[in-house]
This record gives structure tokens, C-alpha cells and sequence, in this order.
């Protein structure tokens, strides 16, 4: 259809989404309050709005917008950008403008056309205020600010630079300027060079003729009986003349209210202060798709700019890990984010992301309209570094160092011209408050006490400063010795295991860093091996066991020349063998680590590393399958603890017992164990993760339970009993634990009952879990679950690669290959059956020698098969394994009902089947109930 001709429908209203058009105003209404929007802008806006829905050729638009102009395709996308900024397109999503390359642009909105309602002439925006740009994430802080600004003289917005200052108070400025009887004026401090020039300024943005040598007068007679709206932009450089006019004319000018903004507070009579926080982007830990990541104010501000000069940008899937890595990095900072945007374009989201290491040297592509202090990174932070002291510029790059957030004790140690251990500074502590009243330092106060940080940009730029100053080699140094300090003097059994975790696990980052530089170049070696052996169970507590154990190996090849301490070898051969377990699985290196730990122990008479080194062997003896040598290293430990021992000492007794005496096949003592730990008020506060016994003691009893339960003929309860350990662990969020309640209950306690989805669910965890935090040991578990839940003939064949690979391996161990059986019988080994035929002391050898019947029978050696299942009864029932046994009198009633005693065969079946309580159910109880009812039927 042709163009219709705007004048032909000049009382015509366009209504799409929140916005109202009306082409005879030359007016764009959102909820009812004006969009500034450029000529050319609105008349695209316009005639998209006659053709809603439908792709207007991008020559038309041209012809209509620009009639006696020739332009090109280029103009035409500049002003689309312009109006989509303005339609806030991509927010929270939302789409107004739709692209299609090569043909033209449509509004891809419902449009109602209505009547032009009179709305009323808007208040106009006073001359002197900039457009409100589109803000992300602000609404409720508008909100609360225009409740404020109600009931307050002074209101100073104040942050960091970039952070947004300018536009909110420019947003916050056009909502509440018509309010004010007589308006709003605005004021841009940034050009002025000096104070005495303000109030001149003042004067000049009011229409007031005044006085230069006496300004005050004038400007207080003539506020005086006005209700106005006074907004004095980037007040920094200027603060303390500010602050002095500010007071005077409040006290001039009873109707006047002031809107500040500054990286520091004015300081008056009848302030209120807010600080500007970052934009909320995606947490670390958050792994959020497209949509959800949009919800997030920083993701929509990069998706929107990116968008502007991009017409076909979209965030997809695969976008979204570097645009949260790139919203993160940059602190949530509007600025930074805009100027990252700006390189999108050029390498594409991902390589910003990955270049994000030289931000200061990046970010350098901002609105050319910007004030040039806002066009690149680095400007901005040289226009707040020029306005510090030499003190505190001296303070803020030793602060540099610091990676993570730190205390003011921290910030001191490290901060002043001693070697940081004498007695705290006044002066100094009051630099640094000054670098938090400035916006050069964050601070945290929601946590106990308070917490400061350098914001990462900030930080960039320090560091450079530190680097140019000859300074950075003593701060490493000092930076190190400090966090040795921290975690030498601070055991972690002091605090309750949370409280301790939440202090400490944000110095991960500064550890690491002194690490690297006491045992790099200019380090000191010995500082290494001791923030090695005091450090380890924050390691632990944050499941980096990979990391961790190279961390170790780096302080024991030191060791000789360290002249270490014999108790921080004893340390580092305990923690060496518990990272090895977790990497590696249990093998020589690891019982290596471990005895080399109980001998040094020994000769130290160090009672509480003893047990930690007979707990790492007793772990080698559960993964291994020598489960005698477990229940007798579980007795040895109960030996050295000696009654009225510590409670968490006792705690991991039982729990050691309980294993032990469950993988023994001594399945009532086990239990009797168990409950003691879970009966215990320690275990509900989870104090377990920083005693050296690694595992939380509430998850870990509660996964050996759930065994004990279905091996006890408690199906249904064991399935629960294995959930609950499952969520305890995700509830703490120890991926350690985690792993272990996966891998030694959940998932075979599911299997064991028929659960195939639980079991698929709770296996698909262990490996992306066990991944995450590289723990080959738990990633052998998952393989081996991953091959039972193959389908038949694939991947999972028993004989097939999957299987092989399944099967062996240095984080291997005889328990992973018995559990793989006990599901599936194919996958039984000649050695472990061999086992089973020994001795029997095994939690599944009655299984193992049901396995061996079924091979029998396989070779048609049936008398052998049943002498095997009647052994494997007697062995369960012994063992009071009524799971066992009731697969074994299934296979054992099969054989008789095949020789034609279907009657004994049913009474067999029925003698272990009414042993169970009602109720319980598993694939188990199913197919045997089954099967006794055929075999009744048979008997008839």
C-alpha cells in the first residue's frame, strides 16, 4: 500500500507496547512522559508506524525521511540507531525494530491506531536539561531517589567514575522537574579549571547578573522566593567551593533543592548521601541462557549498545559466557560496558572477553559527544587520580596488590612505609577512609565488619602506577608475608566451618598470587611451603584439588632447601595424599603420602596428624577393596582418639566404623554406627569440611546409611536416605561431598532399586560436577554409571572401549568395579569374582557369587551354579543382607523351578520375600514377587 501522508491523518495516535505517537505533535509518549527523540528519528518512527508489521524497503524510508537530501544507507542506520536507543530496543528482550539486511527496516510491534487523545501539553524540559538517556536496572533506585528528594534539601549521588552518575540524576532530573514550581537548572562542573569560577557559572546557568566579586548576593536574593530544582553535575574537582556555595544558598533559599553528583561527598549540613552501586550482572557460579541472562541490567546495557551499531546483533546461547565474563570483569561499570560494546563489532564478543586483561588499553572507543575524560577508560581514571593527594595516590597503589576484597587491618599492614606488623596508623586508616569517601576504593559493610576493594579497572590502573613507582616487588613480598600471617594465626578449627569458609574463601585469588610469587623469581621458597601447608583446608572446603595438588608438589620439591619445619612436611605429605586421592584415585604415590605422613607424625608425637594419615590409608583400603584393613585401621584410629575424646574426633570414628563395618559385610554394627553420627548435634552444624577428614560428616554418614538400608532389605528408605545426602551436599555446596554422596550412594543406591531416572539425574550431576573442579576420581565414578545406563548394544557393551575405559584406569579401584556388577553381571571381572570365592568378607560377595552362578549356569554347569547361590544365600543371610539374598533366592528359585520343584522354588522366594515390610518396592521386589506368582501358578 502507498504511503499515507501524515497530515492526512493528523489527529491519528499510534499506540505500541508503552509508547503513544502522535505525528501531529511531533510527540512520543512512554507511560505519559515525553521521549526526546531527533527529527529524523521520529519521522522513520512515523512511517514504520503506518506499515506496522511490515518491511518498508530501506530506499523508501530514505525518499521519505530525507526528501531534496541525498544520503546514504549509512545516515539511515545511524538515526534507526538513534530511535531504537530511544525505544530502549532489546530491553529486558523486547524488540520494536526489526532488521532484515539488504531490504529495510519494520516495526515489529501490535499498533493500535486511535483518536489523538489531548493529553495535555507536556511541561516542557527546561532548556538547560539533558535528555535522560536510557538507563538499565534504575527503576527502583529512581523511585526511592524521588521519594527522597520529596523530603530532603540535598541529595549527592556519589560512585566511581563511570558508574552512572550523570544519568541518573539526568533521569531523576526529568521526572521530577515539572514538580518544582519553577523548575529545574542544570550545571556541568567538568569544564571549570577552578573553584572561584562556580559561582560565575551559577550565576551564568540561572540568568542572573551578578556581582564576580561578591556573586552570593545575587544568587541568594534570587533563589529566594524560588521553588527550584538545582543539579550541580561532577562536583569532584571542586567540592570544597561547592560545598560552600551549596550551604550558603540552602540556608538563602527555603524552597531550593540541590542534586548533587560527585565521587565524594559534599559534606553539608543536611546531606543525603547515596552511593551508586554497579550494574547486577550474572554471578560466577550463574550458567544462565540468552533470556535470563537479559534480565540482567549490566547484559541488557552491553546488549543494547552492541545492538546500536549492530542491526542484526542477537544474543544467542553461545554469546552468553563472554558477555557475562565481560559484564563481570568490568564490575558492573556502565562506562566500561559501553566502551566494551564499542569493540564488539570489530573482534566480536568473545575475543573482548578474552582481551578483558587489557581493559585500559581496550576501552578506548566512547561517544564522540562524551566529555573527553569519559571517552576512554584510562581517561576516567586519570581525572580521579589527579584529584588525590600524594598520600593517597602512595596508599591506594600499594592497595593494588590485593586481588580480592580486604580488611582495614589488611589495607594498613600492607598500605604504610613499616613492614606492616607494628602498631595500626591513625593517619593512615584515615587515607584510606578518604579513598572510600573519593569512590577509589569500594566497601562492602554487608558482610561482619567491613570490606574493601579496587574495583577491577581501577585496580588495572593502579597496579600500572605501583609497577612505575619501583614499589611492586616490596608489596608482593609484604602481600605474601601478610597472608601467611592470616593463615598461620588463624587454625580453622577456631571458627564454626561456615563462618571461617565465608571469611577466607575470597582471599582465594590473593593466595594464589602470593603462591606463585614465593616460589617464582624473587620469591622466598620457605614462605611457599608454609602458605602451602596452613592454606590447605581452604583448598579442600572449595573443592580445588587439582590446583591444590601442584600447589603441593611445588612445596615438597622445596622442601629440601626450604629448611622447612618437620611439622609442615608432616602437613604437606597429609595434604599431598588427600589431593592424590581425589585426582589420581588411590595408588602407590598416594599410600606413599600418607605413610611418609604417619612416620613424621609418629616422630612428632603429633596425636591429630596421626589420625589424618591412618584416615587417608583406611580411604586407600575402602577404594582398593581391602576392607579388612579398613575395620582394622577404623579400630586403630578409636585407639589413638581413646574415650572422652573431642566430639568431632568421635564423630569420624563412627562414620569410619560405619564404612568399614558396612564394605566388612557386617551390616547391623555398621548401622549401630552410622545413626551414632547422624544422632549427633555436631553433624546438623556441618563442622567436617576443615578437620582434615575432608568429607561433611552428615552428608557422608547419611550415604553410607542409604547402602546400609538397601543391602539391609530397606529399598524405599535407602532411596530417600541417598537423596537427602544429595541436597545436604548441594545445600552447603561442597562439591567434594557432593561428589562422594553421588558416587557412593545415590547412584547405586538407584540403580540397586530400579530408579533409572534418578539414576540418570544424579549421574549426569557427578560429571558435570566432577568436571568443574577436575576430580578424576569422581569422574571414573560417573564414567562407569554413564556405561550402565548405555543402551543395549552400544557404547556400554561390556568388551566394548566404553567399557574398557570404564573399567580401568589409574583413579580405578576394586569398589567402583564391584559396584559396576552389582549392577550389571556382564561387566564382573575374573578377579573380583576370585575374591568373593575367597574369603567373603566383602559388602557384596554375596552378589559376586550370584554373578559367578549366572556364569555357571551360562556354561551349563548348574549343579555348580546352585552350590554357588546356596553359598551366596548362606553368606547374605549372615551378613543380614536381605537385598543380596533376595536376588540370590530368585536366581536359586529359578534353578529349582528349571529341575521341575516349582512349589519349592516358590517357597524358597517366599520365605525372603515376606521378609520385607509392606510397602517396600524396587525392580527387585517386583520381578521376584512375579516370579513367585508364576511359579505358585506352576506349582498348581
Amino acid at each position: 500500500m502507498p504511503y499515507e501522508s501524515s497530515s492526512a491523518k493528523a489527529d491519528t495516535e499510534y499506540r505500541f507496547g508503552p509508547f503513544r505517537l502522535q505525528p501531529s505533535r511531533r510527540l512520543l509518549l512512554d507511560g505519559g512522559r515525553p521521549v526526546p527523540l531527533g527529527s529524523r528519528a521520529f519521522d522513520l518512527l512515523v512511517a514504520l508506524a503506518e506499515r506496522p508489521g511490515e518491511t518498508v524497503p530501506s530506499t523508501l524510508l530514505i525518499a521519505r525521511v530525507w526528501q531534496h537530501t541525498v544520503v546514504d544507507a549509512g545516515s539511515l542506520r545511524v538515526h534507526m540507531a538513534a530511535l531504537r536507543k530511544a525505544l530502549g530496543d532489546g530491553r529486558d528482550g523486547h524488540r520494536f525494530i526489526r532488521n532484515e539486511p539488504s531490504r529495510g527496516y519494520a516495526l515489529a510491534a501490535q499498533v493500535e491506531r486511535a483518536a489523538a487523545a489531548d493529553a495535555g501539553a507536556p511541561t516542557p524540559r527546561p532548556a538547560s536539561l539533558p535528555a535522560p538517556p536510557p538507563l538499565f536496572g534504575r527503576d527502583a533506585l529512581l523511585d526511592e531517589l524521588q521519594a527522597r528528594l520529596g523530603r530532603l534539601r540535598c541529595l549527592t549521588l556519589v560512585g566511581p567514575g563511570g558508574m552512572g552518575k550523570t544519568a541518573v540524576a539526568a533521569a531523576l532530573a526529568d521526572r521530577v522537574h515539572a514538580g518544582f514550581r519553577d523548575g529545574a537548572v542544570w550545571l556541568d562542573l567538568a569544564p571549570l579549571a577552578e573553584g572561584r569560577q562556580v559561582p560565575v557559572a551559577l550565576a551564568s546557568a540561572l540568568g542572573v547578573a551578578a556581582d564576580p566579586a561578591a556573586p552570593l548576593d545575587a544568587l541568594g536574593a534570587f533563589l529566594r522566593e524560588r521553588e527550584l530544582l538545582l543539579v550541580l553535575d561532577n562536583c569532584e574537582h571542586v567540592i570544597d567551593r561547592i560545598a560552600e556555595l551549596a550551604e550558603a544558598l540552602l540556608r538563602r533559599a527555603p524552597a531550593l533543592r540541590l542534586l548533587a553528583t560527585s565521587r565524594e561527598a559534599l559534606r553539608i549540613e543536611g546531606e543525603w548521601l547515596h552511593r551508586l552501586e554497579p550494574l547486577r550482572a550474572p554471578a560466577p557460579g550463574d550458567r544462565p541462557d540468552a533470556a535470563q541472562a537479559q534480565r540482567y541490567p549490566a547484559v541488557q546495557l552491553l546488549v543494547e549498545r552492541v545492538a546500536a551499531g549492530q542491526d542484526d546483533f542477537r544474543l544467542d546461547d553461545t554469546m552468553v559466557p563472554p558477555a557475562c565474563e565481560i559484564c563481570r570483569r568490568l564490575d558492573g561499570i556502565p562506562l566500561a560496558i559501553e566502551l566494551a560494546a564499542a569493540s564488539v563489532g570489530t573482534l566480536g564478543i568473545a575475543a573482548v572477553a578474552a582481551h578483558l586483561g587489557e581493559r585500559l588499553a581496550m576501552l578506548t572507543h566512547g561517544r564522540r559527544n562524551a566529555l573527553p575524560r569519559q571517552q576512554t577508560l584510562r581517561a576516567t581514571l586519570d581525572w580521579s587520580h589527579a584529584l588525590l593527594t600524594d598520600g593517597e595516590r602512595r596508599v591506594w597503589r600499594r592497595l593494588a596488590v590485593f586481588r580480592g576484597p580486604f580488611t582495614l587491618a589488611a589495607a594498613l599492614a600492607l598500605a604504610g612505609d613499616g613492614d606492616g606488623t607494628g602498631a595500626p596508623d591513625a593517619a593512615l586508616a584515615d587515607t584510606v577512609f578518604q579513598l572510600v569517601d573519593k569512590s577509589m576504593l569500594a566497601a562492602d559493610t554487608q558482610r561482619d565488619g567491613v570490606e574493601l576493594r579496587l574495583l577491577e579497572s581501577a585496580r588495572a590502573y593502579a597496579l600500572e602506577a605501583l609497577a612505575r613507582s619501583g614499589e611492586l616487588p616490596q608489596a608482593e613480598a609484604r602481600h605474601a608475608r601478610h597472608l601467611h600471617t592470616l593463615f598461620a594465626a588463624e587454625s580453622a578449627q577456631a571458627l564454626p566451618p561456615a563462618q571461617w569458609l565465608a571469611r577466607h574463601a575470597r582471599r582465594i585469588d590473593d593466595l594464589r598470587a602470593a603462591i606463585a610469587w614465593a616460589f617464582g623469581p624473587a620469591g622466598t621458597p620457605a614462605l611457599g611451603v608454609a602458605l602451602a601447608a596452613h592454606t590447605a583446608p581452604l583448598w579442600f572446603s572449595l573443592s580445588l584439588m587439582a590446583e591444590y595438588r601442584e600447589v603441593v608438589e611445588q612445596a615438597l620439591a622445596a622442601l629440601p632447601g626450604a629448611a622447612a619445619d618437620p611439622a609442615l612436611a608432616m602437613q604437606l605429605h597429609e595434604a599431598h595424599g588427600h589431593a592424590l586421592w581425589h585426582t589420581r584415585g588411590s595408588g602407590p604415590a598416594m599410600a606413599h603420602a600418607f605413610h611418609r605422613a604417619l612416620a613424621l607424625a609418629e616422630s612428632q608425637q603429633a596425636a591429630g596428624f596421626q589420625l589424618r594419615a591412618i584416615w587417608g590409608l583406611w580411604l586407600i583400603c575402602n577404594t582398593s577393596g581391602d576392607y579388612a584393613g579398613s575395620a582394622r585401621l577404623a579400630r586403630r584410629f578409636g585407639e589413638i582418639v581413646g574415650p572422652g575424646a573431642p566430639a568431632e574426633l568421635a564423630v569420624t570414628h563412627d562414620r569410619m566404623m560405619a564404612l568399614g563395618l558396612h564394605f566388612h559385610g557386617e551390616q547391623a554394627a555398621a548401622l549401630v554406627h552410622a545413626q551414632r553420627v547422624l544422632d549427633h548435634p555436631s553433624t546438623f552444624n556441618h563442622t567436617a569440611r576443615h578437620s582434615g577428614f575432608q568429607f561433611d560428616q552428615r552428608v557422608s554418614a547419611l550415604t553410607v546409611l542409604a547402602r546400609i538400608l538397601w543391602v539391609t532389605g530397606r529399598p524405599r528408605e535407602a532411596l530417600a536416605q541417598a537423596a537427602q545426602a544429595v541436597d545436604e551436599a548441594l545445600r552447603i555446596d561442597h562439591a567434594l561431598s557432593l561428589c562422594y554422596a553421588i558416587a557412593n550412594g545415590a547412584a547405586p543406591v538407584a540403580f540397586w532399586c530400579g530408579a533409572r531416572d534418578a539414576a540418570e539425574r544424579w549421574t549426569a550431576l557427578l560429571e558435570r560436577r566432577a568436571a568443574e573442579h577436575s576430580l578424576p576420581l569422581w569422574q571414573a565414578f560417573a564414567r562407569g554409571y554413564r556405561l550402565l545406563l548405555a543402551p543395549p548394544g552400544g557404547a556400554g557393551t561390556p568388551g566394548s572401549m566404553a567399557a574398557a575405559g570404564a573399567l580401568h584406569g589409574p583413579a580405578v579401584g576394586n569398589l567402583l568395579r564391584e559396584t559396576l556388577c552389582t549392577v550389571d553381571p556382564a561387566l564382573a571381572e575374573p578377579a573380583l569374582l576370585a575374591r568373593a570365592l575367597g574369603d567373603g568378607g566383602s559388602w557384596c560377595a554375596p552378589e559376586l557369587l550370584r554373578v559367578r552362578a549366572l556364569q555357571l549356569v551360562d556354561a551349563g554347569n548348574a549343579a555348580g551354579a546352585e552350590a554357588h547361590l546356596a553359598r551366596a544365600l548362606a553368606l547374605a543371610e549372615r551378613q543380614g543382607a536381605l537385598g543380596w539374598a533376595l536376588r540370590s533366592a530368585a536366581s536359586l528359585a529359578r534353578l529349582q523351578a528349571g529341575r521341575g520343584d516349582a512349589a519349592g522354588a516358590a517357597a524358597l522366594l517366599a520365605g525372603v520375600l515376606d521378609r520385607f515390610a509392606p510397602g517396600e518396592d524396587s525392580a527387585d521386589l517386583a520381578a521376584a514377587r512375579a516370579l513367585r506368582e508364576r511359579l505358585r501358578a506352576g506349582s498348581d
